[in-house]
């Protein structure tokens, strides 16, 4: 029962297998306390389970070519830390306390690996609910957080044998999604925009010269010249988005050619370039004079931060010794519509996205570079939490990767057009955006939700002297 139940909630992480998904968020993690409760040492096998289980789903950070060695501590690391989380959780189950409680606590944990150090925003339990386009739109309300809540709160019920309420649980994101779908798959007065994506498909070194790697460096003529080739057969488009970093040497080097490119197409260009002590998006109109620039907020340790002074000699092993400063404030790029950018793993942090909607950003953009980790299952990974976005902030999504997977999603997170191969995706689609709940408040609604369970269920036990236990056996 314990390995049936690794398989399905492994399966059920990845779209292709969207069905299982759909198993997962059902009675996934519930067959497996089911096998948990027959077993002697329950913490130990829930953590060796879920460490498995996460160590099939980041398995990407295994490859060391451009990372070294030490992202294997990292990888080792994650599994462990997250391992004991999911077993400390099972361990609650397996003594029966209330289900609402266990499912608080699980989102909280959930919530609070943001915070430290660049935060772990990865792999949430609510990505079960989003194998379905109509599973997925409950995240308009409560976000990914509030997925994981329900993913949690519905494998509980089933475990406990409250089968009708696992049931109703179960359909009402699907019942919600059917009936949010067709409510803004209304018509829209709005007029299309058009977008020219270019995915560049370069390694780390054949982008920018590294050492010992110099033989791979493409030269900055060449570079811009293949961009150029690849434009040069595009259909006319309002923007042209090139993705973060997207050629060496930064804005010092680019600034006046980006500028140029905006002029000669009739379109503003979004890309990434770094810019000194900043990895930055930017905008620029066709005959203008002024740049707008937006810094990314969310650094990588190590790669682009240094955590810990006595890791400056680790990093420069590998060729580091410069690191970026975060940006200090959310801000827009202003032209035929609004844009709010995320650059690279800030797409997966609900809060940061949703702080550009609330700027008035009508259009999402995010420029990656997932060719860090080349040949992996992460360029979808972060697909995936891009659709996210859009349906949390009811809004597009535009997408371009270096190397990864690029496209359109719309405002409802369905897949308007994908790329994951090198040249140019061209796309039109009218820009269709609407509030959303989960806009409104953010991760505050399940995190309140969360911690007045808490409280209520503590009160409760100290007042009036109630167990945090449940009767009953299942």
């Amino acid at each position: 029962m314990i390995f049936l139940s690794f398989l399905i909630v492994a399966l059920g992480h990845f779209e292709n297998f969207s069905l299982f998904g759909v198993f997962t968020s059902l009675f996934g993690y519930a067959l497996f306390w089911k096998g948990l409760a027959t077993v002697k040492r329950p913490f130990l096998v829930a953590t060796v389970w879920f460490a498995l289980l996460q160590g099939c789903f980041l398995f990407w950070m295994t490859s060391i070519e451009y990372q070294g060695i030490y992202i294997l501590f990292v990888y080792l690391f994650l599994l462990v830390f997250l391992g004991i989380q999911w077993g400390v959780m099972s361990r609650l189950v397996v003594l029966r306390y209330n289900i609402l409680l266990i499912a608080s606590l699980w989102t909280l944990f959930e919530w609070g690996r943001q915070f430290i150090l660049c935060g772990f925003s990865l792999n949430p339990l609510g990505l079960a609910l989003a194998s379905t386009d109509y599973s997925l739109q409950w995240a308009s309300i409560w976000g990914v957080l509030g997925l994981s809540f329900w993913v949690m709160w519905i494998n509980l019920a089933a475990y406990r044998q409250k089968h009708a309420m696992a049931a109703i649980l179960f359909l009402i994101p699907y019942l919600f999604g059917v009936i949010h779908i067709k409510y803004h798959d209304a018509s829209s007065n709005l007029k299309p925009i058009s977008v020219a994506i270019v995915q560049t498909d370069l390694l780390p070194s054949q982008k920018v010269p590294m050492r010992n790697r110099i033989h791979d460096f493409i030269s900055h003529p060449v570079q811009w010249e293949n961009i150029l080739k690849c434009l040069n057969g595009a259909p006319k488009a309002d923007y042209i988005i090139l993705p973060e970093a997207a050629l060496p040497f930064g804005i010092l080097k680019n600034g006046d050619a980006c500028q140029e490119l905006a002029d000669y197409f009739g379109a503003e260009v979004i890309v990434g370039l770094d810019d000194k002590n900043f990895n930055a998006a930017f905008h620029f109109i066709p005959h203008s004079d002024k740049w707008e620039r937006i810094e990314k907020q969310v650094l990588l340790p190590l790669a682009e931060y240094l955590p810990f002074e006595w890791a400056r000699s680790l990093t420069k092993y590998y060729g580091i010794t410069e690191f970026f400063t975060p940006g200090s404030e959310t801000k827009i790029f202003t032209g035929k519509v609004p844009v709010a950018v995320s650059i690279c793993y800030e797409e997966t942090f609900s809060s940061y996205v949703r702080k550009g909607r609330q700027k008035g950003g009508e259009l999402l953009v995010n420029l990656s570079n997932d060719a860090w980790y080349p040949y992996s299952i992460l360029g979808e990974e972060h697909f995936k939490h891009g659709k996210i976005r859009a349906i949390e902030n009811g809004a597009y999504l535009v997408r371009a990767c270096n190397m990864g997977v690029s496209g359109v999603v719309d405002s409802l997170g369905r897949t308007v057009s994908k790329k994951d191969t090198p040249g140019v995706l061209f796309a039109s689609f009218v820009p269709y955006s609407y509030k959303t709940f989960y806009g409104f408040w953010g991760d505050m609604a399940i995190i309140f939700l969360c911690l007045l369970v808490l409280f209520f269920k503590l009160a409760q036990n100290i007042i009036l002297g109630y167990p945090f236990t449940e009767q009953g056996s299942g």
